[in-house]
């Protein structure tokens, strides 16, 4: 073997220990965040006797950040995208401390709701950051020979976490309580930190355009949403679906503890048989998508499936969870089909120039809808009870999706700039 070859086999070998170093974090971190779904939640019902209006303001705090920080964030990103490791481990520790104060304030008999309220509006405002560095490190990271790769090693690690983590967090809360449970979603923003460190460094900058203010960057990533037929169809569709989703997930552990009495560790193996469903999704839709178009696929899925969801609101003790159980599975799947074809159909209507700030804008609106969904489902549940809220965002659901069905979401060429993507029927 040639010192050259020997060379790049080393440092082959080097890659793909640093990137496994880096999926195993982010899959402890995506275990610890879906332990903390189960746990925040049940904090505040079971030792604070929250209302349902209150468990909807904390869902929708935590997305605040992201509505007011992405753009800019976003924008920055692609200015200064060397300083990108440090940027995302300081995020990393500063979530760990935000939740830490949870389990903290707890011990001590200082814990409230505002306490709560806080936390997860600090833990937002981190995740914000953390997860506009994430994208652009790891592809400056890995390369491009090994992007596709290496997403698909995450995207397996963070669906693993999603089927268990819930589970895990469900019974760790009937141990040890829902408050200490959350020390181990800290702990899992720590594992993470060190995960970044592992990743090698960007090995050369992506090219720069000085000429462009912050403010501009972010107009052009607007303006180019707006100019496009199919990017501006997929970035409201996929708000719309947050806005009824991001309702389900207020009303959710309400109902289950208050109206169909069942503890915490049956809610968690319940929100882990959903995962399920969305794990199933995931691994599908190459294949479906293949087998009957993409644009099909974004537009019929969500009719399929979103009838399931009314099966959650008729939910009964004993053998009625079976409802649930089926109804998170097949709205899971549906949801995790329709985001890989809508992140297709984006990747095809996109100009590589403008990707992190297209992607920017369409995380700010879509998580611009999580919030207000999170509160309408809370104060719709404060007044005509859970099981009826349930069954409302449920029928609300069903009618965007039978809705989607008039929307062709078929781009025909893949243009210089989104302005010349358009539907074609």
């Amino acid at each position: 073997m040639s010192p050259r070859a020997d060379v790049v086999r080393r440092r082959r070998a080097r890659l793909d220990w640093s990137f496994r170093a880096f999926v195993a974090g982010q899959t402890v971190n995506g275990f610890g965040s879906m332990v903390a779904t189960v746990a925040l939640p049940l904090v505040a019902v079971q030792r604070l006797h929250a209302s349902t209006f209150d468990v909807g303001l904390l869902e929708a705090v935590e997305w605040v950040p992201a509505v007011i920080l992405g753009l800019p964030v976003g924008a920055l990103v692609d200015r200064h995208w060397r300083r990108a490791r440090t940027v995302m481990a300081t995020a990393n520790a500063d979530q760990a401390l935000c939740v830490a104060t949870v389990p903290l304030t707890a011990t001590t008999g200082t814990l409230t709701f505002r306490v709560l309220v806080l936390a997860a509006l600090g833990a937002g405002c981190f995740a914000t950051v953390f997860q506009t560095v994430y994208a652009p490190l790891v592809r400056s990271s890995v390369g491009s020979d090994d992007l596709l790769l290496a997403t698909s090693r995450l995207q397996s690690g963070r669906s693993v976490a999603r089927v268990s983590g819930p589970a895990l967090g469900g019974a760790l809360a009937q141990a040890v309580g829902a408050a200490t449970t959350l020390a181990a979603d800290a702990a899992s923003y720590l594992v993470s930190l060190l995960s970044v460190f592992a990743l090698r460094s960007p090995a050369a900058p992506p090219p720069a355009e000085n000429a462009a203010t912050v403010t501009a960057a972010i107009r052009e990533g607007l303006a180019s949403v707006r100019a496009s037929s199919v990017l501006s169809t997929v970035v409201v569709a996929s708000a719309i679906a947050n806005l009824f989703l991001t309702g389900f997930g207020a009303l959710e552990v309400v109902f289950l503890v208050r109206v169909v009495h069942v503890g915490a560790a049956t809610i968690g193996v319940l929100f882990a048989v959903s995962g399920a469903g969305g794990l199933a999704g995931s691994l599908a839709a190459t294949r479906i998508s293949q087998r009957f178009g993409t644009a099909f696929v974004a537009r019929c899925t969500l009719a399929i499936t979103a009838p399931a969801g009314i099966l959650i609101s008729v939910t009964t003790p004993g053998a009625g969870l079976a409802l649930f159980a089926a109804g998170g599975i097949v709205v899971g799947a549906g949801i995790a089909l329709v985001s890989v074809t809508f992140l297709n159909l984006r990747l095809q209507c996109c100009p590589t120039d403008l990707q992190a700030r297209v992607g920017a804008t369409s995380r700010t609106l879509t998580s611009a809808a999580i919030p207000l969904g999170a509160l309408a489902a809370g104060a719709l549940g404060q007044a005509a009870g859970t099981r009826l809220a349930l069954a409302i965002v449920a029928v609300g659901y069903v009618a965007f999706s039978v809705g989607l069905l008039r929307k062709p979401l078929r781009p025909t060429i893949t243009p210089a700039r989104p302005h010349q993507c358009e539907t074609s029927e």
